[in-house]
């Protein structure tokens, strides 16, 4: 019969396709994960240093995502300097992120302990690349959010009340 191929295509099509990575799936073990990621301020607490060891990020410096339901984009402030249109894709329980422009710098710190902090947390979050971008698969648990690379680097994120202002 050659009916029976084209009916396969078309259920294959209607059913089974989609192309789409730009949307969190609502079904299956991520839906109630992916869904609590969006439109809360996740601050990062701990990373994986240039050593490989988890530490705590410097209590004066802040590194704060919040990202935005239904459109991608998602506001970014990194130790001292505040992203704007940055961007981000979640896709079967992973989640890439581009950090846009440099809007502003708020502090000034050059101390050895800050630029290897920000070095390893931005080297993570870019693969490497400024405006790179790298998968990190996600696992939210109550209030806490970890991400993780492949290469096993890992930021472990909590929920805060709110985004830091920037000035």
């Amino acid at each position: 019969m050659k009916l029976y191929p084209l009916l396969i295509a078309v259920a294959f099509f209607v059913f089974g396709c989609s192309s789409s990575n730009n949307e969190v799936t609502t079904d299956g073990p991520d839906a109630t994960a992916a869904t609590s990621l969006f439109d809360s301020v996740w601050e990062i607490k701990n990373y994986t240093d240039s050593s490989g060891q988890l530490a705590d990020v410097a209590p004066e410096t802040k590194y704060q995502f919040l990202f935005e339901s239904g459109a991608n984009s998602m506001q970014a402030f990194i130790g001292c300097v505040n992203f704007s249109d940055s961007r981000y894709v979640v896709s079967d329980g992973f989640i890439n992120f581009t950090l846009g422009a440099r809007d502003g710098v708020v502090c000034i710190n050059e101390t050895e302990p800050f630029m290897d902090q920000n070095t390893a947390i931005l080297s993570l979050i870019s693969g490497g690349e400024p405006t790179g971008s790298v998968a990190l698969m996600f696992v939210i648990s109550e209030d806490r959010l970890e991400l993780e690379a492949a290469d096993g680097r890992r930021l472990e994120l909590v929920a805060v009340d709110e985004l830091m202002q920037q000035e």
